[in-house]
């Protein structure tokens, strides 16, 4: 059992928070990675060979292993342990025989371009392949007097700068408004409720909430890992989560966050105030935030 191997390996209690939730990310990610591998091609555009059949077995091979995951320890493990493998060999073995029969119509369809003397078709099909497309990662910016940076250092530094300056508005509020503000008064029965730690009900619910194929945090964990997982990651997270509420502790790597920058889609291309930041936190901390607004 894979993923049950995360309580045995971080059920020792001379771990620090960090290094528990460092071993699970990396065991997720290793686990992942084997059932789930991911393409790196940078042309983001469903492939040509890829067919309808393909994608519905794909699709299938996938709720497979959620059922298999989900009833871990159960009399119908092994059933659904053989319908995921069965699955997979059948991804693996269609696939490899599209990919065939679509490598020798490009190649049949190149050649015939040749043959016909006609060089533009073939180039056109090779380009086609080749793919990829331009990036604003590497697009030139102004500073704030106009002038073009191309270095790729000074380039940062005024990315930097300027989320800077958009995350830390100063502002200044007046100490008779403070005064205004009337703290209400918690009854014995809320106080209780709310200093209450999670439920791993509440676990499986905050998950259940999170937003399918979305962007991940730094640790590159998104909320479809998680709940392939199964009951093994909500047990984990339970756990997880229940450490961190009785200790009054936080992960380090949950205090920081990845920005990314988006173009508006209108206005100059080198000015930063056409772009917007989005930031990706991890979903596990998202999770535990989930959890603490609830129960607010």
């Amino acid at each position: 059992n894979d993923l049950q191997d995360i309580f045995d390996a971080t059920d020792d209690t001379t771990n620090s928070l960090d290094e528990k939730y460092e071993f699970f990310v990396s065991h997720i990610k290793q686990t992942a990675k084997h059932h789930f591998p991911l393409d790196r091609d940078t042309n983001r555009k469903r492939k040509e060979w890829l067919t309808d059949d393909i994608l519905k077995v794909i699709d299938e091979k996938s709720k497979a292993f959620i059922q298999w995951q989900n009833n871990r320890g159960t009399r119908l493990e092994s059933k659904y342990h053989k319908n995921y493998k069965r699955l997979s060999k059948t991804v693996k073995s269609i696939t490899e025989r599209r990919q065939i029969e679509y490598w020798d119509e490009v190649c049949e369809d190149i050649e015939k371009s040749i043959r016909n003397n006609d060089p533009v078709t073939a180039f056109s099909i090779i380009r086609r392949l080749k793919g990829g497309g331009k990036r604003d990662n590497n697009t030139p910016v102004q500073d704030k007097s106009g002038k073009v940076l191309v270095n790729p250092k000074d380039t940062l530094d005024r990315w930097r700068e300027f989320f800077h300056e958009t995350l830390n508005v100063t502002t200044s509020t007046g100490q008779h408004l403070i005064d205004q503000i009337q703290i209400p008064t918690l009854s014995a029965i809320e106080e209780y409720r709310q200093n209450m730690s999670i439920s791993i009900d509440e676990v499986r619910k905050a998950l259940k909430q999170m937003k399918l194929r979305k962007a991940p945090g730094s640790d590159e964990i998104t909320a479809d890992i998680l709940q392939a997982g199964g009951e093994p990651v909500i047990q984990w997270l339970f756990k997880f989560f229940t450490e961190i509420w009785e200790n009054e502790q936080m992960v380090k790597e949950w205090s920081m966050t990845t920005l990314i920058k988006l173009y508006k889609n209108k206005g100059d291309r080198k000015i930063c105030d056409n772009y917007r930041g989005i930031a990706l936190l991890n979903i596990t901390n998202r999770i535990d935030q989930l959890w603490i607004k609830s129960s607010l």
